[in-house]
């Protein structure tokens, strides 16, 4: 999962006479389909077009994708399994820890594996208010996780 993910950022788009994105580099969607048990093709229409249900749901439509919206199509792919590929890693390990700690006569609920992400601050050429409460919030959890950890 993980080297798919990766070898999607290998995924390449040019347009076409018509000004929609064509995948440039196929052997890296190959290699990406194999991993993910998918045909090319079916990968493929993946990641150039966007497909949705008429508003009965009895049709289907499918638009082909401009360039710049084929690569944030394919970047929103690899958030999306790397978030799925996480929580399940996340939730395994935590499967493993309870039964682990349960085993042992101890309540299955008091070990988990927790993730505190504090951001670095963000730097923009106007800061707004919101802004200002985000990073003063951020620093005192990271105060807060730094005391007690």
């Amino acid at each position: 999962m993980l080297s798919s993910i990766l070898w999607l950022g290998n995924v390449n788009f040019k347009a076409n006479q018509k000004d929609e994105s064509v995948i440039d580099n196929l052997p890296a969607v190959d290699t990406i389909g194999g991993l993910l048990g998918l045909s090319t093709v079916e990968l493929e229409g993946v990641l150039v077009t966007r497909s949705f249900r008429g508003a009965k749901r009895s049709s289907s439509y499918c638009i082909p994708l401009t360039v710049p919206k084929a690569i944030e199509s394919r970047d929103a792919l690899a958030k999306d399994l790397y978030n799925r590929l996480f929580t399940w890693l996340v939730n395994r390990i935590n499967a493993h820890l309870s039964a682990a700690h349960a085993s042992k006569g101890a309540s299955a609920s008091s070990l988990m594996v927790g993730v505190l992400d504090i951001f670095g601050f963000e730097i923009f050429e106007n800061n707004s208010f919101e802004q200002f409460l985000i990073n003063f919030a951020n620093e005192k959890l990271h105060s807060q996780f730094n005391q007690y950890m």
